[in-house]
């Protein structure tokens, strides 16, 4: 289950400054990813948290999954606060293993993406297999047979300015890029209730 959205200019502008800056606080211990540089951030988190909250309270599966949860829970609508906000500087070669999510909601935001698929696809070992993963991300889902199925995206630097919004237990995992030497840059976080 998938929800997205575009983050809004001013957000997306004052982030990109953020991250830009000189960020201390390393957090690789505390994630799954084979990634050299990943670090909590502090700014603007609860302006990532309305944004989050917003796109989750447009989705209609999203609130269905939100009322299940409440009702099984016992509380009425208890809101949704963002734990932890962190970015990912994802270097070629480095990846994030599959993995889940702590909390109800987690997401995605697409800061920075230096290449396109074409290019990923030209310099991807896996160029001739029926399975090319190159730069890809992927969720793993499970179909009414209990199969688990990918559901596989390639971003690229036009998903620049994108937010995914899933649902923090959705097994997923990133895939390497090649021959590019700038980062992948991602920000996620995880949402809980506020019991």
């Amino acid at each position: 289950m998938l929800a997205g959205g575009l983050i809004p200019d001013d957000l997306f502008n004052k982030i990109k400054n953020y991250i830009n800056t000189d960020l201390k606080n390393k957090i690789n211990s505390d994630l799954a990813g084979n990634i050299r540089k990943e670090y909590e951030l502090f700014e603007y988190k609860k302006e990532v948290e309305e944004f989050i909250i917003n796109i989750i309270k447009k989705s209609n599966k999203f609130s269905k999954l939100l009322d299940k949860k409440v009702t099984k829970r016992g509380k009425v609508n208890p809101s949704l606060v963002l734990d932890r906000l962190w970015v990912n500087f994802q270097a070629k070669h480095e990846f994030n293993p599959t993995h889940t999510h702590a909390g109800i909601f987690s997401f995605i935001l697409f800061m920075q993406l230096p290449f396109d698929i074409n290019e990923q696809t030209k310099n991807s070992p896996g160029i001739k297999s029926n399975c090319d993963c190159a730069a890809s991300l992927e969720f793993l889902f499970l179909d009414h047979e209990g199969t688990i199925v990918p559901y596989r995206f390639k971003p690229d630097r036009t998903w620049e300015k994108k937010c995914l919004v899933f649902s923090a237990t959705t097994p997923h995992c990133v895939y390497p890029f090649y021959g590019v030497d700038d980062y992948r840059i991602t920000i996620s976080g995880n949402l809980f209730y506020d019991f």
